[in-house]
């Protein structure tokens, strides 16, 4: 009997514990899923700034909502320093020492700044920061060099749940001699194109995608293969090449079935020495490259499907971007291209 109630107490205290830690849980979701935004805006001045430079920045919080219980903090700056730390700009704040004792030690913040807010009312603060006069070496130069990031949140109330508003300042090096700092669009549009290209699927990358990753050190063994094989090429006509072979196809003398490993075996400087000797290059400079690559594509289908006929071949690769075909994987080391049979989605 003894030994039953045990049992009974235990599985009681299993369960009074899964109760509290789905209470637990389903409270800290409600917690980190906002049910607003706030509209924070800010001001950088001097524009454009330059490594070394004493930025002042003006943050601007607007609600939709009447609020009493609402912060504004930031997140360690990386980059510089604070020499001025967050201040309303004609109105009175308070702190919470609890508060700045818990975040301090969580996200490094120094200090979180309570206020009121009425609906449609607009609310100004100021900070101030030194900026780093060098960056370290180590630093990619696709990766921002200064972040500076303010978030304002409030506690949750029955009436409108709880909100959060973010505004982050990333700079990037735009020119290494004047220490000359921008956004992510202005660095993009100086950024060598191979910056830009994601050799795994033929893309070329638009302005703001600077956080997309690239191999820039195989972007730039592809240039100076293509160039080898056409010395005429510009570095984005190379990359160019190597993209349209993913909308063409591989060409049937450029890759021998490989018994052992299952796959296709595909030498690469084979695929593009066939493309320019067919045109590639003379299409592209007389405007008419769209339309080359239609007729290569179905010549280079053609002899796929002669080859079947005959029943001589275990070809099975044709790809073109947009379709299916058979997954690549390239191996610039080997200088050769290996294609396995799967589904593309």
């Amino acid at each position: 009997m003894k030994r039953s109630n045990s049992k009974l107490i235990v599985l009681s205290l299993i369960v009074a514990v899964g109760i509290c830690l789905l209470m637990v849980e389903t409270t800290f979701a409600r917690k980190i899923t906002p049910t607003f935004s706030f509209k924070v805006t800010k001001e950088v001045t001097p524009w454009p700034p330059h490594l070394g430079d004493e930025l002042e920045i003006v943050y601007t919080v607007e609600s939709k909502y009447d609020l009493d219980s609402i912060y504004i903090s930031h997140l360690p700056v990386k980059g510089g320093r604070v020499i001025s730390h967050l201040e309303p700009i004609g109105f009175r704040v308070w702190e919470k020492e609890k508060y700045n004792e818990y975040y301090k030690k969580l996200q490094g913040i120094d200090r979180l700044l309570w206020f009121t807010i009425e609906k449609g009312e607009k609310k100004r603060f100021r900070l101030k920061v030194k900026l780093d006069e060098k960056i370290p070496e180590k630093r990619i130069k696709v990766f921002p060099v200064v972040d500076i990031s303010v978030g304002v949140k409030s506690l949750w109330t029955k009436e409108h749940g709880d909100g959060v508003g973010v505004a982050e300042i990333q700079l990037y090096l735009l020119d290494e001699k004047t220490g000359l700092l921008g956004t992510g669009k202005d660095k993009e549009k100086g950024l060598p194109v191979e910056y830009r290209y994601d050799a795994v699927d033929g893309t070329f990358y638009p302005p703001g995608k600077l956080d997309t990753p690239v191999n820039v050190e195989w972007n730039r063994r592809i240039i100076q293969m293509m160039k080898k094989l056409e010395p005429a090429l510009s570095d984005s006509q190379a990359l160019l090449l190597h993209s349209d072979h993913y909308r063409i196809g591989t060409p049937k003398e450029a890759s021998h079935w490989d018994e052992e490993k299952k796959c296709l075996v595909t030498d690469e400087e084979k695929i593009f020495e066939y493309y320019l000797k067919d045109g590639w290059f003379k299409a592209l400079l007389s405007g008419k490259r769209e339309e080359w690559i239609k007729k290569e594509r179905e010549k280079i289908k053609l002899q796929y499907e002669e080859e079947k006929k005959g029943g001589s071949s275990k070809a099975k690769f044709f790809r073109y971007r947009g379709g299916s075909g058979d997954f690549h994987t390239l191996d610039l080391d080997r200088n050769t291209i290996e294609f396995q049979k799967k589904s593309l989605i």
